[in-house]
């Protein structure tokens, strides 16, 4: 079992909340904070609560089992009276996007955005904090647009099935990002971008809709308002039978994510392993749960798979 507190010098913060708890004649312990102390008592393969970072007074805690094979990480939140905190700014996920979807998809995210809910601002912050100024600013520049998200907001990417075994191509890799909104704020995200590419002298075509289209090198993007959606893509979008199995995976969550990695492709970053990666990430009113399979690699026990790849590459 694991805490963890950071201490920002605020009585606010959960680190306060721990020293009040386990101050009290040296006979304290992380089982007198409500809700947490909970958490850290159950029975489970490993588990982590980790306090606030300074811009929330709540606990992140995370659980980890392993169910059928494969490695299952639970996390919520417990505020300071040991409730668990729903999610905010989120609503469930619209599939109408999948239509334009390319398939088979190796990798697909959608989020519903509560756009009178959610924190942008927070989102923010947080980014700041982790990767620093360069990218807030690039977070602020396209804040303007994001706000203006009323939905799902999806990326869906395919790699052909004749593509070399091991390969990430953006040229050969399909993708399309789609973001609910109305049609003049479309349009507008549309024109900005057309002002940007001209600025760096590279060639656009407008289509009378409005879309637009851009062809250097091997890069093919193209820019429209596609049934609702501002649509972002390096092909064409036509609207086709979307894929069941994806449906079934989005639909009722409040966001998901799935990855599927090749073995080729994982040997490439790490040339011991001896399996692909399939990884299911959901968020729920509550809960939010990420899934971690091995494929291609038979009825190994996933935490010997692991360690044995983390071993011999240590050694090599």
């Amino acid at each position: 079992r694991i805490w963890v507190a950071v201490d920002r010098q605020s009585s606010a913060t959960p680190a306060a909340m721990v020293r009040k708890a386990t101050a009290s004649g040296g006979e304290g312990s992380m089982a007198k904070v409500p809700g947490t102390g909970d958490f850290l008592r159950r029975p489970m393969m490993a588990g982590i609560a980790v306090a606030g970072n300074g811009f929330t007074d709540q606990w992140q805690c995370i659980e980890m089992q392993i169910h059928d094979n494969a490695l299952v990480f639970d996390h919520f939140r417990v505020d300071q009276r040991g409730m668990v905190a729903p999610t905010a700014g989120l609503e469930p996920v619209n599939t109408r996007f999948l239509d334009y979807a390319p398939h088979p998809a190796s990798m697909a995210f959608a989020a519903g955005i509560d756009k009178d809910n959610v924190d942008w601002d927070g989102i923010g912050k947080a980014i700041g904090m982790i990767g620093g100024f360069t990218y807030y600013g690039f977070y602020e520049s396209i804040l303007p647009f994001l706000k203006e998200i009323d939905g799902t907001i999806s990326i869906v990417a395919s790699q052909p099935a004749d593509g070399h075994p091991g390969s990430v191509d953006i040229s050969t890799t399909r993708f399309i990002i789609m973001a609910h909104m109305g049609q003049e704020s479309a349009r507008k995200a549309i024109a900005t971008a057309e002002t940007y590419i001209v600025r760096l002298g590279l060639p656009v075509d407008k289509a009378a809709d409005g879309s637009l289209a851009l062809r250097y090198g091997s890069i093919h993007l193209h820019a429209a308002y596609i049934d609702g959606y501002l649509t972002i893509s390096n092909f064409v979008p036509h609207k086709s039978e979307p894929s069941p199995q994806l449906v079934d995976a989005m639909k009722g969550h409040l966001a998901t994510g799935l990855l599927d990695i090749d073995r080729a492709t994982v040997r490439r970053w790490l040339h011991t392993a001896d399996y692909g990666v399939s990884i299911k990430a959901e968020a729920g009113n509550t809960h939010n749960t990420v899934t971690l399979r091995l494929t291609e690699c038979g009825d190994t026990p996933i935490l010997q798979a692991l360690i044995k790849t983390f071993v011999h590459t240590n050694n090599d």
